[in-house]
């Protein structure tokens, strides 16, 4: 995967989808993430992980769900600035207003020293929040859906936990959202 072929793909999205106004915005929120992610790789295959940010930013300009707003759009792109970077929430808000740096934030997990209680918590940070903006949840499913890709880098206790996690909690958010196809392909990738 090649980041620039992404950013290009991504910019002819945008471009398809929303007025040039609107174009100037999310291209400056999507360029903010890969900036900030520079030097970053995954563990997976050591691509940049600014790769993950642009493949769910471009899954969510490719689905047709009406609450997928380009705040929405913006905040798929930052959704690992705070937890990741540098960048905090007072940057975000400066720079991409309240209701993109709200999205990030929420979807932003704390980092505690044990796992499995910081996925608890996060999974009630997540329940919480997307109650009161079911954006977050669009987001999420994005999100799971490009990592549960590359689930193999994980060591086998971790790998099982998470595909527990897609089972039990994300394939029925899916369904509860109405992302049926999702959830059809969650299913699949947390058997």
């Amino acid at each position: 995967m090649n980041e620039n072929n992404t950013l290009r793909e991504i910019e002819a999205l945008i471009k398809k989808k929303y007025p040039q106004p609107a174009v100037e915005s999310l291209m400056r929120a999507v360029k903010y993430a890969v900036a900030a992610h520079k030097g970053q790789t995954r563990k997976c295959q050591k691509i940049p992980y600014s790769i993950h940010l642009l493949e769910v930013t471009k899954y969510l300009l490719e689905h047709t769900d009406p609450r997928v707003d380009t705040a929405t759009i913006m905040a798929a792109a930052l959704h690992d600035t705070i937890e990741d970077t540098t960048t905090t929430s007072e940057t975000l808000t400066e720079h991409f207003g309240d209701e993109v740096s709200s999205l990030v934030q929420a979807l932003t997990k704390k980092k505690l020293p044990d796992k499995l209680r910081a996925d608890k918590e996060y999974q009630e940070q997540l329940e919480r929040e997307g109650k009161r903006d079911e954006r977050v949840y669009l987001i999420k499913l994005s999100d799971v859906l490009h990592n549960a890709q590359t689930l193999e880098v994980h060591n086998e206790k971790r790998h099982l936990e998470i595909k527990q996690q897609i089972r039990e909690y994300y394939v029925p958010l899916a369904e509860r959202l109405g992302w049926i196809a999702e959830a059809e392909r969650l299913k699949t990738l947390g058997e």
